[in-house]
């Protein structure tokens, strides 16, 4: 019995390391750019590799200038991505839908904020706009990432289009999120990152 235990144990861990090396990592979320859907403090499962469906709506892993962070893709290569009175648009299309209530998490307490819904495919995100004017095409092998709290996020909008080669992962779902004052945030773990 001993011995089948060990078997067993080794080829739980050597699964676990492979995955671990090629197919899903876990992340914290560190900051705030991508809140109400990702929160500081929060950690994820990142799906790596053949797994790594990116589209626009996905919430990327990526790494620039050094930094490992989560964003939104909004815009693949040979978009044209535009912002004009805080509103997005994609090849002209916008992406807004509709004004919302947005629930924002700060430390101890819960508040509301006014946002609006923005639309990729069958990906619905809150997000509070902001920023300046601006109009991009993305070249080919790049994608165009945005922070759902644009104020707070450094994203495409400051140094340009994001390679590809960049993204090391898409967002899969929460594994745990604690908020401030030694609370948990029950209602958000296990949901899927959109």
């Amino acid at each position: 019995m001993e011995r089948w235990s060990r078997r067993v144990s080794f080829a739980l861990f050597s699964l676990l390391l492979i995955g671990r090396v090629w197919l899903f990592e876990v992340v914290s979320v560190a900051n705030d750019s991508m809140s109400p859907a990702l929160l500081s403090g929060e950690l994820l499962w990142v799906w790596r590799g053949p797994l790594a469906s990116v589209e626009p709506g996905s919430v990327v892993l990526y790494e620039h200038s050094g930094v490992r962070s989560l964003k939104r893709v909004v815009a693949q290569p040979g978009q044209t991505v535009e912002v004009s009175a805080g509103a997005l648009f994609v090849n002209g299309d916008a992406a807004r839908q509709e004004d919302a209530v947005i629930s924002l998490y700060d430390d101890c307490s819960v508040s509301a904020s006014a946002g609006v819904i923005e639309r990729w495919g069958d990906v619905k995100a809150a997000v509070r706009p902001a920023g300046e004017a601006f109009s991009e095409q993305v070249p080919p092998g790049h994608v165009y990432i945005l922070g759902d709290h644009r104020a707070e996020s450094s994203d495409s909008r400051q140094w340009g289009p994001l390679p590809e080669a960049a993204i090391r992962g898409v967002a899969g779902r929460v594994l745990w999120s604690g908020g401030g004052c030694d609370s948990v945030r029950w209602f958000r773990i296990g949901r899927r990152v959109r």
